[in-house]
């Protein structure tokens, strides 16, 4: 991503919302369709916003070379499967079948309690799954994405937010991964 382009994208968003705005207030009444336009330029003008702050963070954060935030995952050459390894280098295994976290998956989301931290939901190695997989390693990342979303009150807000989040991470459709995280993010909203 670009950050001169999101720049531009930002100023063509903030022209064309005021171009709305003032074409709105030459009516007694403003209609509702153009509210409905100015709300959705709004909170597109705070999504690329978002963006933009993350490429400005990023930035900085390259600059400093802080690597040692990043949580890896090592792939063996024998095998297909990429083998994870927590913050002290040793090897994560996974101690159940595919079959048994299916079952216990569909008895899970049966039993679905609302949460009042999303980190209470989120167990050790989901989180580094979560880290590696959604976020590129870096753990500030995912820790001030999780910040946030606990911060919000409806689940339309975040939505807003993990929309932002998902293009930034490119994160693609139909991951189940990223399908969990939004879950226990839904969690916490419902």
């Amino acid at each position: 991503m670009d950050k001169n382009q999101i720049r531009k994208d930002i100023e063509s968003l903030i022209d064309n919302i005021k171009v709305h705005f003032d074409n709105a207030l030459d009516h007694d009444h403003i209609p509702q369709l153009e509210l409905e336009t100015i709300v959705n330029k709004i909170e597109k003008l705070h999504q690329k916003a978002i963006i933009l702050h993350y490429l400005n963070e990023r930035h900085s954060i390259e600059l400093m070379d802080d690597s040692d935030n990043k949580v890896t995952t090592n792939t063996d050459s024998s095998s297909q499967a990429p083998v994870q390894t927590d913050l002290f280098g040793s090897t994560v295994v996974s101690k159940t079948s595919s079959s048994t976290t299916a079952k216990s998956a569909l008895l899970s989301e049966k039993k679905q309690e609302p949460i009042t931290d999303i980190n209470t939901a989120i167990g050790i190695n989901e989180k580094f799954q979560f880290i590696n997989e959604l976020f590129e390693g870096n753990m500030n990342e995912y820790t001030a994405a999780i910040s946030q979303l606990n911060n919000y009150a409806s689940l339309a807000e975040a939505q807003s937010y993990l929309n932002s989040i998902m293009e930034i991470y490119k994160w693609k459709d139909g991951n189940p991964v990223s399908e969990k995280f939004i879950k226990i993010v839904r969690r916490k909203l419902l």
